[in-house]
């Protein structure tokens, strides 16, 4: 542990430690709101008062969930996948604000799902001595050395700054909102991936509800498209046949009154 850089001088635990411990008191927030603002919170997660590695792996289970994968199926029958949010970019976003986030006041990053969009924000700003261009060109000035070389250790990050490439090999430098005490990152849903999955819903149904439809998260349109051409399912079913975790996009589509509840499957309505 001592070449971990775990210790002080006077050879106790140092902040580095305390963020690495089993019990601790530092919470990262994942927030999932219905539409385009914070008005309606439909869900609240708290992942951490543990290790932060363990904190990090679940906070980005969690969004992998929610960053729903369509297909697309160009000339001569080629298979493109695509996610409402760049998965690497993402991936890349989540750890690095973890990482880098200012702890020292008990503040933890935070994560924020809206209809249309995923917002990463972490505190602290800018590491002393990193300016916006060394930033974007992806220099690496960790604030914690010892906890970037953990996250490294553990494939959880990129010391040579290769993390920002990914992001701005898909997104410009305008998805950043910086200032002296935060960093937001703003990852807008994919058109195509949003138009392909809205395409599984039939058209008279679309026409009919086109204003609530415009409102549904991805998962949820995928898991209204599979109740609509198999019929009532239960959760566990969905799921499976979906290879996600429904359980935010139920509540979603009950809440706009599209499905209903009959014994233990969910129904068009």
């Amino acid at each position: 542990m001592q070449n971990l850089g775990l210790y002080t001088h006077e050879g106790k635990y140092n902040w580095v430690a305390y963020l690495m411990a089993d019990t601790n008191n530092i919470s990262i927030k994942v927030a999932r709101f219905r539409g385009t603002n914070k008005l309606d919170i439909v869900e609240r997660n708290e992942y951490g008062c543990t290790c932060l590695i363990k904190a990090a792996r679940q906070v980005l289970d969690k969004l992998e969930m929610v960053n729903t994968t369509t297909v697309r199926v160009t000339g001569e029958a080629q298979r493109r996948e695509l996610s409402v949010v760049e998965k690497p970019a993402l991936r890349e976003a989540v750890l690095n604000a973890i990482i880098h986030n200012d702890y020292l006041f008990m503040t933890s990053p935070v994560f924020e799902i809206y209809d249309d969009r995923i917002v990463v924000l972490s505190s602290g700003g800018l590491p002393p001595g990193l300016s916006r261009e060394d930033f974007f060109k992806g220099r690496s000035l960790p604030r914690s050395r010892e906890l970037m070389r953990i996250f490294t250790d553990m494939e959880l990050g990129e010391q040579l700054g290769s993390g920002m490439q990914k992001i701005l090999r898909a997104y410009p430098t305008e998805i950043f909102d910086i200032s002296g005490s935060f960093i937001q990152a703003t990852f807008y849903y994919d058109k195509e991936a949003l138009a392909i999955l809205r395409n599984q819903i039939p058209e008279e149904v679309s026409e009919r509800r086109a204003s609530v439809m415009k409102m549904l998260s991805p998962t949820a349109l995928k898991v209204l498209a599979l109740l609509m051409e198999e019929g009532a399912k239960t959760r566990e079913e969905i799921d499976s046949a979906l290879d996600l975790s429904s359980g935010d996009a139920v509540v979603e589509l009950r809440g706009h009154g599209l499905i209903t509840k009959e014994s233990d499957k969910y129904l068009v309505r």
